[in-house]
């Protein structure tokens, strides 16, 4: 595909290390984007997704994708400080497996907020637009590009 862009931004399993010296391969945790044309596709929510954020409030990007692989919160811990999810004219699609009978929503809601954070992800500015996965389930995005689960 033409002008397709992956970056990580980070790579670190449970705890971010923004040391000098372990830079080169990415202080943050997990967090990795991929952009083409005017789409945005962010794999997980690690440290890295702050600095991330920052540069899609530059690129004025309305609309974003996110998918966690799953919730240990190396993967989801800097969710609450996106910045996107405090501008009303952004809309954030979160994509996510659940853990046993709660939605996805439902599990992230059980972290990201009282008591463990002061708001709610239903207090956020942005439209928030939950999708719950499942194994070997296709999600097709703009351009012809599908992303494929797997467990």
């Amino acid at each position: 595909m033409r002008g397709l862009e992956v970056k990580i931004w980070g790579t670190r399993g449970s705890l971010a290390a923004p040391y000098e010296d372990r830079m080169e391969f990415g202080g943050n945790t997990s967090c990795v984007s991929v952009q083409w044309d005017k789409e945005t596709v962010i794999f997980d929510c690690g440290t890295g997704l702050h600095g991330l954020g920052e540069e899609l409030l530059r690129l004025q990007e309305r609309e974003v994708h996110i998918f966690v692989g799953h919730v240990h919160l190396d993967h989801i811990c800097a969710l609450p400080f996106f910045p996107l999810l405090f501008e009303r004219d952004r809309k954030i699609h979160i994509y996510g497996q659940p853990e046993g009978d709660p939605t996805f929503r439902e599990t992230i809601g059980r972290i990201i907020g009282p008591p463990f954070w002061p708001i709610t992800m239903d207090q956020v500015s942005a439209e928030i637009i939950w999708h719950d996965l499942k194994p070997d389930m296709d999600v097709e995005l703009s351009g012809g590009v599908v992303v494929k689960t797997a467990r």
